[in-house]
């Protein structure tokens, strides 16, 4: 049995109230929608579990969060305490009967439908190895402690850029976290050089904090307004009530060349041909459904709202930005174009700055309260959809080399549909996680997803030509 961690610690933050943000994702917990981050990272051969556990040990001592619990004193509010780290709990493995996707989805699945126990730390690695050696570790990690970047960045934090790192070797991102002795330019620039897309994007976030003067405000006041009008999502196939159970299943690898060579033929960018193409994948699946598919399906889209130099601090800092998808556009070149006229009318838009104040005030506020904001909100998108650039080149875990890495963060409370972009060294997954009572299948989706781009690459000569694909 590895040692306990956390009991000999007693940093400044093991007495720490949830921040209102925090505490509104910790809130908006029910057993039919769990508030975990999850990342499913692939392997031809599995890395071994005790070398994988040293590693894990070294970022738990390096993170207060990671040894920490949530304490809910009866009529006070939740605040993070000292845990201790049993690694053996933490960081399980477990056999697989058979070879192949679906066992993993499967697995993946149940996992994804079970909640992290509140006694511990809020946190798990599961090593699933499948009988020839391969398999996937999935991580789990409540939104309490981070957002969907930041844990990104943590899990990140444990891995190396060759096979023959040492044990021993840092891992720049570990700077990026430790209380006191923060190295934010080292951190900044090896992140840069590892996914330079997502460095890019933190570097244009818009923090809350520029949302100042009277322009500001009347453009923040705008957008509240038009949240608050904004209608409810039609009744469909993909809404309903929640069960607890969930699935999940992602595409094949899809050549991250060959994508932006599409998104260049359309005269798009690739955030906007993934959005195109899943608006695609979305109407072949109603047209295949008993129910006939509405004009458009609004998406939230998680907005990051903090630099890299801030990711360290942990917590949650992002809004939301409503995306209505077409779905009533059948020819790919109009479906592309109207993503594009869609989301560049909300570029610079106030909605995530707005939605993330919304999440603070309904966390510093009574339970009663959040719940029907939440509810409100909950009626007016079907989806939550993420896109963020990964390492663009090989990462190692524990001596082996990462084959791939999907990701979902949670829908909000009473959505049933997460749909997420993830890519990594040169290739891009599409993956879908569902709530059985709406999509007792996803791998339907996903079938979707690549009928979509078959039809795409099987285009007549005419149309080839037309999309200067030739």
């Amino acid at each position: 049995m590895l040692a306990l961690l956390g009991r000999r610690r007693r940093s400044n933050q093991s007495q720490d109230l949830l921040r209102p943000v925090d505490r509104a994702w910790w809130r908006m917990e029910s057993p039919s929608n769990l508030m975990m981050i999850t990342a499913v990272v692939g392997f031809d051969r599995m890395p071994d579990l005790e070398r994988l556990r040293r590693r894990v040990r070294r970022r738990v001592e390096d993170i207060p969060r990671l040894r920490q619990r949530v304490d809910t004193p009866v009529g006070r509010r939740p605040r993070w305490v000292d845990a201790p780290v049993d690694l053996d709990a933490h960081v399980r493995h477990a056999r697989l009967d058979h070879d192949g996707e679906a066992a993993i989805w499967d697995r993946v699945s149940r996992l994804m439908s079970t909640p992290l126990d509140r006694s511990r730390p809020l946190w798990a690695l599961d090593a699933l190895e499948g009988p020839s050696g391969g398999g996937v570790v999935l991580a789990r990690l409540h939104h309490s402690i981070a957002d969907g970047v930041a844990l990104m960045l943590v899990l990140l934090s444990l891995t190396d850029t060759s096979a023959g790192a040492q044990e021993d070797a840092e891992n720049p991102l570990a700077r990026l976290f430790r209380p006191g002795r923060r190295d934010t330019r080292a951190a900044v620039s090896f992140a840069a050089s590892l996914f330079p897309g997502g460095i890019a994007l933190m570097r244009r976030s818009r923090s809350p904090r520029r949302a100042a003067g009277v322009r500001h405000l009347v453009r923040a006041a705008r957008s509240a307004y038009e949240l608050l009008r904004m209608p409810f999502e039609p009744p469909s196939a993909l809404r309903g009530p929640l069960q607890v159970a969930k699935r999940a299943a992602w595409s094949r690898p899809l050549e991250l060349e060959r994508v932006k060579e599409l998104a260049a033929a359309f005269d798009c960018t690739i955030n906007d041909f993934v959005t195109a193409l899943v608006a695609g994948a979305l109407r072949r699946y109603f047209a295949r459904s008993s129910q006939p598919p509405p004009v458009e399906l609004r998406a939230a889209v998680p907005i990051n709202l903090r630099t890299l130099e801030k990711m360290g601090e942990l917590g949650n800092r992002f809004g939301l930005l409503f995306v209505p998808l077409p779905l009533d556009v059948a020819e790919m070149r109009e479906r592309v174009a109207e993503v594009r006229r869609r989301i560049d009318a909300r570029k610079g838009s106030m909605e995530p700055v707005v939605t993330f104040g919304i999440l603070h005030l309904i966390g510093a506020g009574p339970r009663f309260i959040e719940d029907r904001v939440v509810d409100l909100f909950a009626k007016k998108v079907t989806a939550v959809m993420t896109n963020v650039p990964g390492p663009t080149r090989t990462l190692y875990l524990a001596g082996q080399p990462i084959r791939s890495l999907v990701y979902w963060v949670p829908q909000t409370a009473r959505v049933g549909l997460g749909i997420s972009v993830s890519s990594y060294a040169g290739r891009m997954w599409i993956g879908i996680a569902a709530d059985v009572g709406l999509v007792e299948d996803p791998t339907a989706l996903v079938d979707c997803v690549h009928d979509e781009l078959d039809a795409l690459e099987h285009l007549d000569a005419p149309a080839r030509a037309g999309l200067q694909l030739v």
